[in-house]
């Protein structure tokens, strides 16, 4: 069997202030007794948005988020080869928006996620293989769009990350956004960066 359930509900509680709940939760189940073979995996995710218009130029986004992926895999029945693995993140984050001008639009924000990893096999009551971590991991970014003319779109940008299970830590990554308006419904968009996962 399968299921997913998924729901969004938001209100306005000011003109300025908007507060939002997502969810969805999904899960596939399989089974094939012949060989007493059986998994199942799925997807939880809840999260709550919170947005602010602090004036006509700056507005602000929060989020709090939980997520949890899962897969668990058996072959043989309980004394036969059974994994299981899941994936947990709790994210908290911040996006800011600041309209300077009708040319000029900088944004900036932050990210930090608490991160599971756990990757567990067993045959029978042996461990076959076990990788259980905990890291943490930080971001922020600033980035600037700018409006050349009616043709030319530029958006320059810096990402830092940190991640606190590895030697190198800290990772800087440059962003470079160029688009070409042909027609306002058709243009050419060129991106480049270093990316870091």
């Amino acid at each position: 069997y399968f299921y997913d359930v998924q729901g969004h509900i938001f209100t306005d509680l000011t003109d300025e202030d908007r507060l939002s709940i997502s969810f969805y939760n999904g899960i596939d189940d399989f089974e094939y007794g012949d060989l007493a073979l059986n998994g199942d995996w799925g997807n939880e995710t809840i999260s709550l948005k919170y947005r602010r218009l602090f004036n006509e130029k700056l507005i602000g986004k929060f989020l709090i988020a939980k997520s949890k992926f899962f897969i668990n895999f058996g072959l043989g029945g309980s004394s036969g080869i059974n994994e299981f693995d899941t994936i947990d993140d709790i994210t908290f984050s911040g996006d800011f928006s600041y309209f300077l001008n009708n040319e000029l639009t900088v944004k900036t924000g932050y990210q930090y996620k608490d991160l599971g990893f756990s990757y567990e096999s067993f045959f029978d009551d042996d461990i076959l293989f076990s990788d259980v971590t905990k890291p943490k991991e930080f971001s922020a970014y600033s980035q600037v769009k700018y409006i050349v003319n009616d043709k030319w779109v530029i958006e320059p940008g810096i990402r830092l990350n940190y991640y606190d299970s590895n030697n190198e830590q800290f990772y800087p990554n440059l962003r470079l956004g160029l688009k070409y308006i042909i027609r306002t419904d058709e243009f050419i968009n060129l991106s480049l960066g270093n990316y870091n996962q």
